[in-house]
């Protein structure tokens, strides 16, 4: 079984259909997942997904693979195609059903994965998929805390331009600034020179 998974998860990762098409649904289900220390994408899926595999993950959703199945820390296969930066996997992603609002574990979202990445593309094409860029996470973080905490100052930009919010506390009652402040302060630096925004 372990040889048919790890088989199945290089055609996924390589983007070969041929391959995979050999062995699932017929030796091995679209869900199967590669469990290991090294491999936290775990299912076929998040495997194709993190790999921009799109022809794979189309036929895995057409095989009726969960595109909402979760990793050991609630990663789906849309967080995977967030953490690499694979735009082109999402709309196969979202035409078969995966939730572009799902939470992690601890409340991560897609869209604050990719903050964190620094991929503004990535967030841009989420956000014009309906996205919510003011979604916050389990300590009541959105995904300017996670660009702050990246000390990705582009990705920081993009989201104040398209008016994400800040002017909250996060479950600590810490305000942005105060947050900043324990993160390294370049934030409070970009706002104060740019004294038109309020934050």
């Amino acid at each position: 079984m372990n040889a048919l998974i790890d088989q199945a998860w290089e055609a996924a990762r390589l983007n070969n259909v041929e391959k995979l098409r050999s062995i699932v649904p017929g030796s091995l289900s679209p869900d199967a997942k590669k469990i290991s220390e090294k491999n936290h994408c775990h299912s076929l899926l998040m495997c194709a997904a993190a790999y921009g595999s799109v022809d794979c993950a189309k036929y895995l959703l057409e095989s009726h693979a969960d595109p909402n199945l979760k990793n050991f820390t609630g990663f789906t296969a849309l967080h995977w195609a967030a953490f690499t930066n694979r735009v082109d996997a999402v709309d196969i992603l979202l035409q078969f059903g995966a939730d572009i609002e799902e939470r992690t574990d601890d409340g991560k979202t897609p869209f604050h994965i990719a903050a964190f990445r620094g991929h503004r593309d990535f967030m841009e094409y989420l956000m014009r998929k309906g996205a919510d860029i003011n979604a916050v996470d389990s300590n009541g973080w959105n995904a300017i805390h996670y660009t702050i905490i990246s000390k990705n100052r582009a990705a920081a930009e993009w989201l104040v331009a398209n008016k994400v919010s800040y002017n909250f506390v996060d479950s600590k009652k810490q305000s942005l600034l105060q947050f900043s402040q324990l993160n390294g302060n370049w934030f409070g630096e970009f706002v104060a020179s740019n004294a038109n925004s309020s934050f």
